[in-house]
């Protein structure tokens, strides 16, 4: 039983890569995405496979004291009027 699953997971591979010949360089990119997300989705981490990158703020906030009071009131500026407007 091994063996023929393991024809099929092949043959799906197979399958896979033609699709992928076949599409262009964004539908490549969107296919990607979605394996990363799926992959996340069942607990499977890809390396490398995040675009955040964190970055030196150069002491920024250093000698700052930051309150939840404080993150809760830029939040609501920030996304306060979020929907109100039409475009």
């Amino acid at each position: 039983m091994q063996l023929k699953e393991s024809i099929k997971m092949e043959t799906l591979k197979q399958r896979l890569l033609i699709s992928l010949d076949k599409l262009p360089p964004d539908g490549v990119k969107e296919i990607i995405s979605f394996l990363e997300y799926i992959n996340y989705k069942f607990g499977e981490k890809i390396s490398n496979s995040t675009t955040y990158k964190p970055i030196s703020l150069g002491g920024l906030w250093k000698n700052k004291e930051i309150q939840d009071e404080d993150i809760d009131e830029i939040r609501r500026e920030i996304w306060g009027s979020l929907g109100e407007k039409e475009l």
